[in-house]
């Protein structure tokens, strides 16, 4: 080892990330701390790679144990246990923590007094951005299952459906099913009786959202929509083909693993390396059968607001609105009560409504007529008042700073208490300007 992996002594989990595609992917220092320790395990159940595990031994040069999903789940203390007094190496297809349970180990080691260390390596998180699509527009990733004949998630549509609201594309990593039990086996109590090794493809993922889509039937994954199927990333035979939803679930990719996108709203340059993908490019000696084009959800001017029109029907809204309180007998006199205020403060702030201030929209009614032969005048000039009177200042000191700001600094030492006949002298600013109903 080099003098820099020295740094690190005494027993320690290691995990290291192997790349995507073969044995060569592994780090120099990751390949170092392969061949330094006691044990290797092989996380064997999130992802594989493009070869056996003979081919790790031999590049390596030390045994290589599988650790399914009932290893790491169930039995991970076994290995924890073993880091305490040796160097274990926990290696990881990809980067180490691109799946939580390597997270939950980790953490669970650490609990344990057991030093930890991490080497990171690619990962289809960020080899993703091969398709041509801007890593900074990914949103949030989603997992699409294997359907069965009893169990179909499909929580992976409201995902997608709420990263494209807000303009981002979606990656949906694929299932993978190694060394799994059949629900049949499992009501028989056969949990060790295995299915051979299954994967999702893109072009099943791409049928499994079209029957989503009829169930659902919101318009997120139709057959136009556009995708683009990420093959075998980082290895020697990658194919990244795009097309639509519906193209994509007629092609033959090969072998796995595959990954899917559904791209947002595209950039000129990602539509570009779009069309540079395009299944009648990579995949010429396939013929889908051509799918509608992709029309994407805008609104239309006809379903678009008139600003003019909108506040005209508010401005109707708001008056039948209150016809139908002030109508209302007894149980409208505070919204009466309210209106009077606020037509008071109008008239108090703009003076008169024909000349001085914003208009406040017009209604000929006759009930509003009557109402003004009713004395509806003097209710008001009332109002105003009663306002006047309470924005006028409260106590002595207010109303002698008030008395000096009107004589133009002539001071008065008088501290006589406030009377109604002193208030009435007190003018507000607001109250300079005439009204005239």
């Amino acid at each position: 080892p080099t003098s820099g992996f020295r740094a690190w002594k005494g027993m320690v989990l290691y995990f290291v990330g192997l790349g995507l595609a073969d044995e060569k992917d592994v780090t120099v220092r990751g390949l170092e701390i392969i061949k330094a320790c006691d044990r290797v395990y092989l996380e064997h159940y999130t992802s594989v790679l493009g070869v056996g595990k003979e081919k790790l031994e031999v590049y390596y040069g030390r045994e290589v144990i599988l650790a399914d999903r009932e290893q790491c789940e169930n039995h991970a203390d076994k290995i924890i246990e073993e880091a305490k007094s040796k160097k274990i190496a926990f290696l990881v297809v990809g980067s180490p923590f691109a799946a939580t349970t390597h997270m939950d180990l980790m953490t669970r080691a650490q609990s344990k007094g057991v030093k930890t260390h991490v080497v990171h390596n690619a990962s289809v998180m960020n080899a993703a951005a091969a398709c041509g699509l801007q890593l900074y527009q990914f949103g949030q990733t989603v997992s699409i299952c294997l359907f069965e004949e009893k169990w179909r998630p499909m929580s992976f549509y409201e995902k997608i459906e709420e990263n494209r609201k807000i303009g981002l594309h979606t990656m949906c990593l694929l299932d993978i099913k190694i060394k799994e039990v059949s629900y049949a086996n499992l009501m028989k109590g056969n949990d060790r009786v295995y299915e051979k090794p299954r994967f999702l493809t893109a072009d099943m993922a791409c049928r499994q959202m079209l029957e989503t889509e009829k169930e659902k039937k919101s318009g997120v994954l139709t057959e136009s929509m556009p995708a683009m199927a990420l093959c075998r990333l980082g290895q020697p035979n990658q194919l990244i083909v795009a097309g639509s939803i519906g193209e994509l679930a007629q092609l033959d990719f090969g072998a796995p693993l595959h990954t899917l996108v559904i791209p947002g709203p595209m950039h000129i340059i990602e539509k570009e390396m779009y069309e540079h993908f395009h299944h009648s490019k990579t995949l010429p000696d396939q013929k889908p059968t051509p799918s509608p084009p992709y029309v994407p959800p805008t609104r239309s001017d006809s379903t678009k607001p008139d600003k003019k029109e909108s506040t005209k029907h508010s401005q109707v809204d708001i008056m039948t609105l209150i016809h139908k309180l002030t109508a209302n007998g007894n149980k409208a006199e505070a919204f009466q009560k309210h209106m009077l205020s606020a037509a008071a403060a109008y008239l108090t702030l703009y003076g008169d409504i024909d000349t001085g201030g914003p208009s406040m929209g017009k209604v000929t009614d006759e009930k509003e007529e009557e109402e003004e032969d009713n004395g509806y005048e003097d209710r008001v000039i009332e109002q105003r008042r009663r306002l006047a009177k309470l924005r006028r200042p409260i106590g002595k000191r207010a109303v002698k700073k008030q008395q000096e700001v009107d004589s133009d600094g002539d001071e008065d030492e008088d501290e006589e208490e406030d009377s109604e006949e002193d208030a009435d002298r007190i003018t507000p600013p607001h109250e300079t300007r005439s009204v005239s109903l």
